[in-house]
């Protein structure tokens, strides 16, 4: 409803002054608008103060009563000069159905209620809401209980045997799928002895023969199984049958045309279960060897762990890892308990280890300290390099200071490799080996260097030639000729490691 223009008491004015006038005029004489009463405005034809209209509604559409009486263009405010959905500018701002936000509604019938939002739009509300239908498989939840495609699906065909549990799948927009039968449905004839009726024609497992076991290739060959008592024997390989080959005896032990493929290049160590199986599971010669992953030394009937060793609770390096990121060893070791150096990849290698407790790890693993020259051996490898990987030290081909202020997982710069195959000899952790020092017999020489580096009390940079001989001293290989670091014995520096040599079985 629209809102007069004049209140009541102001309309009750000008009915008092209008007494005097006749119809819509009145007998008072004027000269302007001004010298005429509120409510009215002067007709300059006549000299008369006459008015058209009192309130909004006596004048037409689009026409609204000014203070002098006359019926003027312009809005008039209705719903109370509050916004609806009318296709109306009802607080005459110049818009029309604006800011009026959705709100829910819904579409009820006897299949259900689907819920959704209305906007105003052309002057009326419109709902989004779908119409309730009778679920079907189109991909949709036609009733709107919140469930998609949960009608009943039509009849399979066959119902004998294993068809019997036969199904049709919804499969959206495209409808039911054709009958899905269980795997063991054999729709050309029975081949599989299970006590099924797998044909489903009536019949369970009728006159099936002996049939080839899967695998028919290396000491897989000529195994067949039998048909007995709706189940067929199994599939009995042979002791030197394995699933994945792991054993390096010339044998096609997995059965796929292949022997010993791929062993040579097994990087696995042997540990856990594979540390006392008795087979050769890395494919390096030797059968179950001790603590992880080794290599031998050239021109040595010795070995040395491949990666920096990780000191475990358990010989077959499973259990709790001590020294990663701290000197977390039990008081008791090495005098009272026993700890063991394990070779593995991917770790973060053991420091804080003083000179014996990395003897004794490696003692209680079966194996020893290396000593200066076989660890020497290993690091520059045959032609006797300068560092693992060449003549000259290059910052950032293994773990220095360059790269970290921490060890870091063994293996993990693949460059830092020496010839014999043996990771991270430069950088990362510096290794205790048997010898005592050189020039003061009360400490033992330590080889590779580590991530900690300075040079007269400064950090360690490649660019300055005075630092040349600290930083090629601390990660050399350290030949003949070459000084090496020593410290005391009961030093547990962060940085001090381990790595273990090994005679042999």
């Amino acid at each position: 409803m629209r809102a007069a223009l004049f209140p009541a008491a102001l309309l009750a004015a000008l009915g008092w002054l209008c007494a005097a006038c006749d119809g819509g005029g009145g007998a008072d004489r004027c000269a302007s608008d001004e010298s005429c009463p509120i409510g009215r405005y002067c007709q300059l034809s006549t000299g008369e103060c006459s008015y058209d209209c009192t309130s909004n509604a006596e004048c037409a559409e689009g026409y609204t009563c000014t203070l002098r009486g006359r019926c003027a263009p312009g809005c008039r405010p209705s719903n109370g000069g509050v916004e609806a959905c009318d296709d109306q500018d009802n607080d005459c701002d110049g818009a029309t159905d604006e800011e009026l936000a959705p709100r829910d509604c819904e579409r009820r019938n006897a299949q259900g209620v689907c819920t959704g939002s209305e906007s105003c739009q052309a002057g009326a509300w419109a709902c989004d809401a779908r119409v309730p239908t009778a679920e079907i498989c189109d991909g949709e939840d036609d009733n709107c209980d919140g469930l998609v495609d949960n009608a009943a699906p039509p009849a399979c065909p066959l119902t004998l045997g294993v068809c019997a549990a036969g199904v049709r799948v919804c499969q959206g927009q495209t409808g039911w799928s054709d009958c899905q039968y269980p795997q063991s449905h054999e729709p050309e004839g029975e081949t599989l002895c299970d006590g099924l009726d797998n044909d489903c024609d009536g019949a369970t497992d009728v006159g099936l023969p002996d049939r080839p076991c899967p695998l028919q290739q290396g000491v897989c060959a000529g195994v067949v199984q039998m048909c007995l008592e709706h189940s067929y024997t199994p599939c009995l390989y042979g002791p030197f049958h394995e699933e994945v080959e792991l054993t390096c005896d010339g044998r096609d032990n997995d059965c796929d045309g292949e022997v010993d493929e791929g062993l040579p290049e097994n990087d696995s160590c042997e540990v856990g279960p594979l540390a006392r199986d008795g087979i050769d599971n890395n494919c390096d010669g030797l059968v179950d060897e001790p603590g992880g992953c080794l290599r031998p030394i050239p021109g040595l009937e010795v070995w040395i762990d491949r990666f920096e060793a990780s000191v475990f609770l358990n010989s077959d390096c499973t259990g709790t890892r001590y020294g990663e990121l701290e000197d977390d060893y039990p008081a008791s070791f090495p005098a009272q308990s026993f700890l063991y150096a394990c070779s593995l990849p991917g770790v973060r290698p053991s420091g804080y280890v003083t000179w014996e407790k990395a003897r004794k790890a490696c003692e209680f693993q079966g194996k020893r300290l290396c000593t200066r020259s076989e660890w020497v051996a290993a690091c520059g490898g045959p032609q006797s390099q300068a560092f693992p990987y060449g003549a000259d030290f290059e910052a950032g081909v293994c773990v220095d200071f360059s790269v970290s202020e921490w060890a870091l997982a063994t293996g993990s710069y693949t460059g830092c490799v020496s010839s014999v195959g043996v990771f991270d000899m430069s950088g990362n952790l510096t290794e205790w080996v048997a010898d005592v020092c050189a020039w003061d017999s009360t400490k033992y020489h330590l080889q590779g260097g580590s991530t900690s580096c300075d040079s007269g009390g400064a950090p360690c940079d490649p660019a300055n030639p005075a630092h040349a001989d600290d930083i090629e001293s601390r990660y050399c290989c350290g030949g003949p000729g070459v000084d090496s670091w020593c410290n005391e014995p009961t030093s547990s520096w962060f940085a001090h490691g381990i790595r273990c040599c090994w005679d042999g079985p």
